[in-house]
């Protein structure tokens, strides 16, 4: 049981702008509302800067 915008790393951090878009298209399907895309962008800003600042 955790925050399921944790699942949605893969897209912010691996695909392109234009293929994430394309995901965000079928996250009703997802089953994923604004704010978990807004968390799940958010823990890619996190990872992402984890990530530069351990070089």
């Amino acid at each position: 049981m955790g925050d399921p915008a944790c699942d949605l790393l893969t897209p912010w951090t691996f695909l392109p702008a234009g293929v994430r878009d394309g995901y965000r298209d079928i996250r009703d399907i997802l089953g994923v509302d604004e704010a978990t895309w807004a968390r799940g962008r958010g823990w890619g800003w996190v990872r992402m800067r984890s990530a530069v600042w351990l070089g």
